[in-house]
């Protein structure tokens, strides 16, 4: 019998935040973000899938200047539970505040 445990379910649901997100976009590559954000307004974004692993995304957008701006992140556990985290940006417990982060993060 396999059972899982709250920390199993609470990944899974992250990961669901993620991949049911209004800018989900699956598995495209980077130019194919940079293609469907040139045309959008400064501070656009899009979610979408890192091949590195299942829990593995990235975000894209589109900043002040007009330049396009890919951050990688990933669910990353942590005493507390499951965070939305990378190396540069503060790890949140919520993905759009995860995002709101990584946006006007200038790192």
């Amino acid at each position: 019998m396999i059972t899982q445990t709250h920390q199993d379910l609470e990944l899974l649901d992250k990961a669901r935040a993620v991949t049911g997100h209004p800018a989900w976009q699956g598995s495209i590559s980077e130019q194919e973000a940079n293609a469907l954000l040139e045309n959008q307004p400064p501070m656009t974004y899009l979610l979408r899938q890192d091949t590195s692993g299942e829990f593995d995304f990235w975000l894209s957008h589109k900043k002040d200047d007009g330049n396009m701006h890919h951050r990688h992140f990933t669910l990353r556990l942590f005493p507390d539970g499951w965070f939305y985290a990378n190396w540069r940006a503060t790890p949140r417990e919520g993905l759009n505040d995860f995002i709101q982060g990584a946006l006007v993060c200038t790192e």
